[in-house]
């Protein structure tokens, strides 16, 4: 007749102190592979952060000097649209001013486009 396979407690001859230690071992594993697994978790995440933080600085900065020749450009045409007016009322002085501005924002646009 076959015996029954031995629980644990009888494997260990009843030994309450032989469980509780086979039980902290145990508890000591779970807790390195809990830390083991939180520190590989946090790498990931660090990489994909910085993995995002590389995609957004390559858009920014294909994006922004585009964005910088618009600007320039609105800037040149509203200081040379302000010149007419001023020329039209009669400030030749300051009228003059605003077309070198213009002039200025627009040649720097044609510089940055390029």
């Amino acid at each position: 007749m076959a015996t029954a396979p031995a629980t644990t407690i009888e494997v260990l001859d009843s030994d309450l102190e032989a469980v509780l230690d086979a039980a902290k071992a145990d508890l000591a594993r779970q807790r390195k592979q809990t830390k083991a697994a939180r520190a590989r978790v946090r790498r990931v995440t660090r990489q994909r952060r910085h993995t995002r933080y590389g995609e957004i600085t390559r858009a920014v900065s294909d994006t922004a000097p585009r964005v910088l020749v618009y600007a320039l450009a609105l800037a040149g045409f509203t200081a040379f649209g302000i010149a007419l007016v001023l020329l039209s009322i009669g400030n030749a002085t300051a009228a003059v001013t605003l077309f070198t501005v213009a002039g200025a924002a627009w040649g720097m646009g044609a510089v940055v486009r390029r």
